[in-house]
């Protein structure tokens, strides 16, 4: 499913995997990689739980890889099952990215916001849906929509997690989409769709040391 985005992404594959594999998981999602181990929780411990997390524009594969694995190592016995899904649009970018994560279970789909159909086909809901570095590509008339579609996939307590880039050159904006962005607006779409805010950070320094550009993390949860 091609996006506006994808001839830039698919042209600049190798190079750009190589850039988001430059950073670790770690390095990148510092801010809210404290939630992680009640991830790993049954929220029932007399019910079977089906871990279930998807990566939206997963690129390389970093994140998804780095969440399947940990939850290969700490996984608790009161899961019956997990389930890790990547959504990558551009071609190239995610045949790499099932390259990076071929020795885990991670189900790479070619699908794309707003209406993210292939994933509602799968008829699943999610623990942990994350955006890292995809809502900046996404037309502001289609933000609605999309918070949406990514409500309608959390389950109860679930966690939308999303990192916000602020800032481009025009440089950067040659062959791909790009818009400006405001955690006001996430967090008003976010309302409307049921979300409560559980965490807004401060901006922070671009990791690839890019003075221009700056990032704030959001995570939002669905009520029971």
């Amino acid at each position: 499913m091609s996006t506006p985005s994808s001839q830039f992404y698919n042209q600049n594959a190798a190079e750009l995997a190589e850039q988001y594999q430059s950073k670790s998981f770690m390095q990148v999602h510092s801010d809210w990689a404290h939630l992680l181990p009640g991830l790993f929780k049954s929220p029932d411990k007399l019910t079977k739980h089906e871990l279930a997390v998807l990566d939206v524009g997963a690129g390389s594969g970093r994140d998804i890889g780095y969440l399947a694995a940990q939850a290969k190592i700490h996984l608790s016995e009161s899961h019956s099952s997990q389930y890790f899904v990547a959504v990558e649009p551009a071609a190239q970018l995610r045949r790499l990215g099932q390259a990076n994560t071929q020795e885990l279970s991670v189900n790479w789909l070619d699908d794309a916001m707003p209406k993210l159909t292939a994933i509602k086909a799968l008829d699943k809901q999610f623990d942990l849906i994350l955006l890292s570095a995809v809502w900046m590509h996404l037309d502001p008339q289609l933000r609605a929509e999309a918070m949406a579609s990514l409500a309608s996939l959390l389950k109860p307590q679930g966690l939308l997690v999303m990192s916000l880039r602020h800032g481009q050159t025009e440089q950067e904006l040659r062959g791909r989409a790009m818009h400006h962005v405001d955690a006001k607006e996430v967090l008003a779409l976010a309302n409307n769709n049921l979300l409560s805010t559980m965490l807004v950070t401060d901006l922070n320094q671009d990791q690839l040391g890019r003075s221009h550009v700056q990032w704030q993390t959001i995570v939002l949860q669905r009520g029971a």
